[in-house]
């Protein structure tokens, strides 16, 4: 009887959604290429949308209608779906006071795969905002990739995200150029395979495919089984619509790999530089390039305990630009050191005949100087353009 306290109380055993109107028919193969069609024009559509100016915010008034309006809720809800994405068992409550509208307690887990959320819409004559943070915890990212259609080139890995966002206006003016918050992400032990993109769509963060498959075209006996890594970890901050990272580092089996740069979100465009360092303390890359150099000298050398000396790549530095649907990953430079190699001894650094040019003293100089958060080292082959 009284709405607004009192409000709502749903217990479900199920509440599945239809991402468009054609799911809710009969299921049939029309409907999937109606679905199709619809997606690809609505994805059209927003693409011509986000280039318009950002429509106007609405007036404390007119938001105070809203706001008020809103009931408290209380939700249980045994198994949610929302399109394709299977949200599991979900909970929340939503409640307000004169000034905040507040969502309390969200969780939605399915197995090991828990989100935690909690948000406000702050709403004063001078102020209106949205903020949100959370946790997302994964077990498999693989396997959440193919329930959303998606082939997956991370393997064995789970993942740990933490987020804070917040945009003017209230929840439903949410708009990518407003967004503004920051995360952090860290993803465990695993490995990245060079997957097929031949009739399949392929989820590749940052262009990785592309990576893995220029690396595995040099260093084919080191990653023909794919890229291991220990951990991938990745920090950044959220800027008028603009993600921003200078900490994103993948530590190899066989290097290193760091990322720097940013994203313009709303219309997906990429300025990133990547730079991979072999790990040539580690005796299995150094022993693996050199015998591919030339297999039967270096056994022989190893036979006799003679120390060869050879010339390995320790850098390589690339440039990811373009747009998220159409990116352009290349190769900037590479940068090599000579090693020596005996069958008594682990691989060591041997200094190089060639002099110094001054302009290799000058990046030298440079590198006494940290880098700013977002100006980058141009001595590591990677700098902090920003869009």
């Amino acid at each position: 009887p009284n709405w607004l306290e009192q409000g709502i109380s749903i217990d479900a055993d199920f509440i599945h959604f239809a991402s468009n109107m054609s799911e809710a028919g009969d299921g049939g193969a029309n409907a999937d290429s109606d679905a199709k069609n619809k997606s690809e024009a609505s994805a059209e559509a927003q693409s011509q949308v986000q280039t318009e100016p950002l429509p106007q915010l609405l007036d404390y008034q007119q938001s105070l209608e809203i706001f008020s309006s809103v009931p408290k809720v209380e939700l249980v809800c045994d198994s949610c779906k929302v399109g394709s994405i299977d949200l599991g068992e979900v909970s929340f409550t939503i409640t307000h006071d004169d000034q905040r509208l507040l969502l309390n307690n969200f969780v939605a887990k399915r197995g090991k795969t828990r989100a935690n959320l909690s948000g406000e819409w702050l709403l004063t004559p001078e102020k209106s905002q949205t903020s949100i943070e959370g946790e997302l915890r994964v077990s498999s990212l693989e396997r959440e990739f193919e329930n959303l259609g998606y082939a997956s080139i991370i393997k064995d890995s789970g993942m740990k995200g933490e987020y804070q966002i917040n945009w003017n206006g209230a929840p439903q003016e949410f708009a990518l150029p407003r967004l503004n918050g920051d995360f952090k992400l860290d993803i465990d032990d695993g490995y990245l395979a060079d997957v097929s993109d031949k009739g399949v769509r392929i989820f590749s963060v940052l262009s990785l495919q592309s990576l893995v498959r220029k690396l595995t075209l040099d260093f084919r006996d080191i990653f023909a089984d794919g890229m291991f890594y220990s951990s991938i970890r990745s920090r950044g901050q959220i800027k008028d619509g603009v993600l921003y990272t200078d900490k994103t580092e993948m530590k190899g089996t066989a290097g290193d790999l760091v990322v720097k740069g940013n994203t313009k979100l709303s219309e997906g465009l990429l300025d990133y530089r990547m730079s991979y360092k072999p790990n040539l303390t580690s005796s299995l890359p150094v022993l693996a390039w050199i015998a591919t150099l030339n297999p039967v000298t270096f056994l022989a050398g190893l036979a006799i305990d003679e120390v060869i000396t050879s010339s390995v790549v320790s850098e390589l530095n690339f440039e990811l630009t373009g747009s998220i649907n159409d990116p352009n990953f290349k190769e900037v430079n590479r940068k090599s050191r000579d090693v020596s190699v005996g069958s008594s001894k682990p691989p060591q650094f041997v200094e190089n005949t060639t002099a110094p040019s001054p302009a290799l003293n000058s990046d030298k100089k440079k590198n006494l100087t940290p880098p700013s958060p977002i100006e980058l080292n141009e001595g590591n082959g990677v700098d902090g353009r920003l869009l």
